[in-house]
């Protein structure tokens, strides 16, 4: 009996280490570690923790491309400007490879009136001391293969694939579902100027994942460290989706809550819009964009996987 309860075990980890972590089973309540000082940053739509330097934090702001960089409670240690940006309407922030170096994604990819010809993602690489200046590595025009779309939630893959989740709206303004568009890694890297298009990947209908409209408005999203799991946050709560190996995306309807994803209830925020993975830990953290004074930094963890 001891010798096959030991092969259990062995093939139980053999079978995790092939299938990634895996969703997350039981999430605790969130809670506040922190806040942003909103007279600096006043509408936080992007956040991303750092993966090479401890407990630092990565911001951006609604109406600009500037980084903010503050510690994991939100304490500001440095705003830094981008050379030659300026920023319509930027909604997220995301951290991936960018050819040997690790990158910020800032996603300037609003378009609340749908009338942009092209959207566009900066990329500047991450250092440990940040000048008060920076130039941008790349920057990338992007555009939708069927005309323009609003979105508000972009993540990179640790391939370098590049992905924005969009929304689909009825002439009502009901929601009909996420769109999720991919630029993958060779079409980008090394083509500062070209202007590629958005490969359409999947969509998830929110309607049949949360009974209320807020719910169903996708805000922000992010990747796993493995990149095998989809964070995505809505104005009520949050999904974790199951996507499989880098060199394959698996998130096709039906899907089915336990298997396919599981929703992280929140306490929410008012205009709740940025997400993150926290590295190194099975965590997440959220923010809120409102404003008015000090915006909290929430953390919920994960239990049970």
């Amino acid at each position: 009996m001891r010798w096959i309860s030991i092969v259990c075990i062995l093939y139980a980890t053999a079978l995790e280490a092939q299938n990634g972590v895996g969703l997350c089973r039981e999430w605790g309540e969130a809670r506040e570690v922190g806040q942003l000082d909103s007279a600096i940053i006043p509408e936080a739509s992007g956040m991303e923790f750092s993966s090479d330097f401890r407990d630092r934090l990565y911001h951006v702001d609604d109406s600009s491309t500037r980084i903010h960089v503050t510690d994991a409670q939100g304490n500001l240690l440095q705003s830094v400007s981008i050379e030659g940006t300026g920023g319509t309407d930027v909604e997220d922030l995301a951290l991936g490879p960018c050819g040997e170096a690790t990158c910020l994604f800032i996603a300037d990819i609003g378009d609340n009136s749908r009338q942009r010809d092209s959207i566009e993602v900066i990329v500047v690489e991450e250092v440990e001391e940040f000048s008060q200046q920076v130039l941008p590595r790349h920057r990338i025009r992007l555009r939708y293969p069927d005309g323009p779309i609003d979105a508000e939630a972009l993540a990179v893959r640790p391939n370098g694939d590049i992905f924005l989740m969009a929304r689909r709206l009825f002439p009502d303004t009901s929601e009909t579902h996420a769109e999720l568009f991919r630029l993958p890694a060779a079409a980008w890297v090394g083509e500062a100027n070209s202007s590629p298009t958005l490969e359409p990947v999947s969509s998830i209908d929110f309607r049949e994942l949360s009974p209320t409209l807020p719910g169903q408005l996708v805000t922000a999203m992010d990747f796993s460290e493995d990149g095998e799991r989809l964070l995505v946050l809505t104005y009520v709560d949050a999904f974790e989706f199951q996507i499989g190996p880098a060199e394959m995306f698996e998130l096709n309807p039906p899907l089915n809550e336990g298997q396919d994803f599981l929703r992280i209830r929140l306490t929410p925020l008012r205009q709740q819009e940025s997400v993150a993975y926290v590295i190194g830990s099975p965590a997440v953290i959220y923010g809120s964009e409102a404003g008015g004074g000090r915006s909290p930094i929430m953390r919920v963890e994960c239990r049970t996987r």
